[in-house]
């Protein structure tokens, strides 16, 4: 009896385990959607937190053109020839183009080197276009704007001074006697440092001209006056050899002109030195300032009117030419002292010849 009934249990037990495998067969075709709405959710939850978790990550901003992967390169890492090709395109703009591009070399391509290149071509550009007002105005307000870097500022006078135009000279003029900075102040009023070579000439010297005549500060008295010697118009000559010999102590003008006229060496200034010399004695303060400067020209009317004012003294000036020989340095004011001893040239006083002899005995032995 017992074995029956542990038989029919087993059965029983069999059964319901029969039962619960089909029922739970018969409910799996909607696992699927179930799962695929959970992995749905998940994969939902991941972006959102993949895309929150990328915001944080990311970068600051972008970093400025010329900064970073896939950037310009630095003129440093270019050839001359490409180099060029840059800087000639940018020579073609106007001026306030060429302006920007400077600052921009700078500002937003971080490549100084492209910068300074950039300096020169504004400074030929300032040359070779005509800068309106609007411009110059432009620039005496960026030059001014404390806002701006005094690097950039500095940069900005230094391409005028460069340019050696009227315009220019003239707006470094403006700058020197209105800025409120020093140090802009000291750079603007460096005119001596106008580059003589980019054809300044006589043109500049009305404005440096002004300037002696108006200014009282000494640093920019010394530069005109270094500026008027350099250029050697007769009109900017006369204003310092007046200063000289007038005797003029007024704001050191004295010692500027004294350093304008060591500056003299064209031969458009040897008119108004030669009148100045002509009828002083040897030893006279005119006579002492002049010849020198004039030896010191040493071209042939220079040469001319030192020898012909020696052959009309009646007193000896044997002490005067031989300082005189210490400034001869050209060939052709050697030639003139060599003709000078020929008997068939005049002199008042024989004494003045035979010191040119000696003179030119002396210079050719130290020659050898």
């Amino acid at each position: 009896m017992k074995n029956g009934t542990i038989c029919i249990l087993g059965v029983i037990v069999v059964a319901l385990g029969i039962g619960i495998v089909l029922w739970s067969q018969k409910k799996s075709p909607e696992t699927p959607a179930s799962l695929a709405a959970v992995t749905n959710k998940r994969s939902s939850n991941m972006a959102v937190q993949s895309q929150s978790q990328s915001t944080i990550a990311s970068p600051s901003p972008a970093p400025a053109p010329g900064v970073g992967a896939g950037s310009p390169r630095k003129f440093s890492e270019m050839r001359v020839l490409e180099r060029n090709a840059i800087l000639d395109k940018i020579a073609k703009q106007d001026l306030p183009s060429i302006l920007q591009a400077m600052l921009d070399a700078a500002r937003v391509e971080q490549d100084p080197m492209k910068q300074m290149h950039l300096q020169s071509v504004l400074s030929d550009a300032l040359r070779l276009k005509s800068p309106s007002p609007e411009f110059l105005n432009q620039v005496k307000a960026f030059v001014a704007d404390s806002s701006n870097s005094r690097f950039e500022r500095q940069l900005v006078i230094g391409a005028l001074r460069s340019a050696a135009t009227k315009e220019t000279v003239d707006l470094m003029i403006q700058i020197a006697t209105t800025s409120a900075d020093q140090d802009i102040r000291q750079s603007a009023s460096a005119l001596a440092s106008v580059d003589q070579t980019a054809g300044a000439g006589e043109k500049l010297s009305p404005s440096f001209e002004r300037v002696w005549r108006e200014t009282n500060d000494q640093n920019m008295l010394f530069s005109a006056a270094a500026s008027m010697g350099k250029i050697g118009a007769p009109s900017g000559i006369e204003l310092l050899l007046d200063a000289v010999l007038t005797n003029d102590r007024r704001d050191n003008r004295l010692g500027a002109a004294y350093s304008g006229l060591a500056e003299v060496y064209l031969p458009k200034a040897v008119p108004p030195l030669a009148a100045r010399l002509t009828n002083q004695p040897p030893t006279s303060a005119p006579a002492t300032l002049i010849a020198p400067i004039l030896v010191n020209i040493g071209d042939v009317t220079a040469a001319n009117a030192v020898i012909s004012w020696l052959q009309g003294q009646t007193e000896s000036a044997a002490p005067l030419i031989h300082n005189l020989f210490e400034q001869t340095r050209t060939e052709k004011m050697l030639i003139a002292w060599t003709a000078a001893i020929d008997p068939a040239v005049p002199f008042r006083n024989e004494q003045n010849r035979e010191a040119i002899r000696a003179g030119l005995a002396q210079y050719n032995a130290g020659r050898k």
